[in-house]
């Protein structure tokens, strides 16, 4: 089985979750904005007992977007040095 990073889809969810977080103010790391997709794309796959594949077109780019941007709020509970996150000005 081919690994899911690598397809054209879950590059399209990257990239398109990177503009989101764009128009919100917020540039973050490719890497973390992959590793985090890849997060979310394994935990419904596990949730919902389906390929990864599948999984991947119910991970929305805004709902990626949103997980970080809550994770990244430094007066957030739980949050400590964030890291990977700068802000921009739109």
């Amino acid at each position: 089985m081919p690994d899911i990073r690598q397809s054209v889809d879950f590059k399209a969810v990257v990239a398109q979750t990177s503009a989101v977080l764009l128009t919100r103010g917020v540039e973050v790391e490719s890497v973390a904005v992959r590793d985090v997709v890849g997060l979310m794309v394994r935990s419904v796959a596990e949730r919902m007992d389906m390929a990864p594949e599948e999984a991947l077109r119910l991970v929305v780019p805004e709902t990626v977007a949103d997980a970080i941007v809550a994770a990244a709020d430094p007066n957030g509970e739980g949050t400590g040095q964030v890291h990977s996150v700068r802000p921009v000005r739109v």
